[in-house]
């Protein structure tokens, strides 16, 4: 009997053959393949740390932000958008204090929203963010019917994935970390969410919108 091998590649590309050999026996071992993954470059901070080079992107003096977790992407009206998790802001920006806490910021929202058009450098994308009013990146926040905050967006709380469809964004964020309020979060013990909702925006992600809780 022959067997049918299907890889799916980026953009959804199929390849499919037959081939009548048996399958290979599935190892129960995880292990790195050499030359499987390389890094393409530094997106977020200033300086890469591998290489000591700076970075195209210049993140902490252009929006305030000198790092971030996680920037699942995904393409919105022709422009190539990114979901970083915890981001960790810079103490000042164009004048202003620019910590966790300091106004336009809320304690309970912490991660950001990044964009990419300028595509020059080759293999590295020039992140630009949707910024506050001081011009430094601005924390996403989901919004419920009466215009405040529907969830909280601490640490381990974030965007995880995004599409497309009929000119809005729909952004599936992780929510309710389980570590809050007490003990609160520590470097042996950041908790995890354990929510996740679906939102919605309509103006390039500049606002958010919840819609329904997507799992419990």
């Amino acid at each position: 009997m022959k067997n049918l091998l299907i890889v799916l590649a980026s953009g959804a590309s199929v390849f499919a053959a037959f081939s009548a050999a048996a399958p290979a026996p599935i190892s129960d071992t995880v292990a790195y393949v050499a030359g499987s993954s390389q890094k393409i470059c530094q997106l977020t901070g200033e300086t890469d740390k591998e290489f000591g080079m700076s970075t195209v992107s210049q993140t902490a003096t252009r929006f305030g932000l000198q790092s971030a977790d996680l920037g699942y992407s995904f393409e919105h009206n022709g422009t190539l958008f990114f979901l970083p998790g915890d981001a960790n802001p810079t103490v000042m920006f164009n004048g202003h204090a620019n910590g966790p806490k300091d106004p336009p910021r809320i304690a309970d929202d912490n991660d950001s929203i990044a964009f990419a058009s300028d595509f020059s450098v080759p293999n590295c994308p020039r992140l630009d963010f949707i910024a506050n009013s001081i011009g430094a990146y601005k924390n996403p926040v989901v919004l419920n019917a009466q215009g405040q905050p529907a969830i909280t967006l601490r640490a381990n709380e974030m965007p995880i994935a995004g599409i497309s469809d009929g000119g809005k964004m729909f952004v599936i964020f992780a929510t309710d970390n389980y570590i809050y309020p007490v003990p609160g979060p520590s470097l042996g013990n950041l908790g995890h969410s354990t929510r996740t909702v679906m939102a919605e925006s309509d103006d390039n992600g500049n606002t958010f919108h919840y819609l329904y809780d997507f799992s419990t």
